[in-house]
């Protein structure tokens, strides 16, 4: 039964993230991106493409002795670049004119964030430390 579960929570991490990629490609104004560094969209891809692959060893149990040994680190740097994504990303909004009032939908968005990343982030760590 928890199989089955962690196979809809990869289905779902694969639709939301291709939703969301799509989303900022196409219906997003392009005077929203201009704010944008040209390496957030791609670093997004990086994480989310690193911590699918990670999901998708854990579930087929693929385990080589040497892809064990380099998820140890692939792993921890997912963790601490996604953190380090969110708090930058985070405290550059309330630092905007603004900031003050839109606490309570930036704390909406952080949650939602970490409850759709927190179970990659855990199962990708499980993967390289089991």
């Amino acid at each position: 039964m928890l199989r089955y579960v962690f196979l809809g929570y990869i289905v779902l991490y694969s639709f939301i993230t291709v939703g969301m990629f799509s989303l900022h490609a196409f219906i997003v104004p392009p005077e929203e991106k201009k704010d944008d560094k040209p390496w957030e969209t791609p670093l997004d891809i990086l994480l989310s493409a690193t911590g699918l692959a990670g999901m998708l060893f854990l579930y087929l149990h693929f385990e080589p002795n040497w892809l064990k040994i380099a998820w140890l680190p692939v792993s921890v740097a997912l963790l601490l670049v996604q953190v380090w994504a969110n708090l930058r990303d985070r405290l550059g909004w309330l630092r905007t004119a603004g900031g003050d009032a839109d606490r309570g939908p930036a704390r909406a968005a952080d949650l939602t964030t970490l409850m759709f990343l927190a179970p990659s982030l855990a199962l990708n760590l499980l993967y390289a430390f089991r």
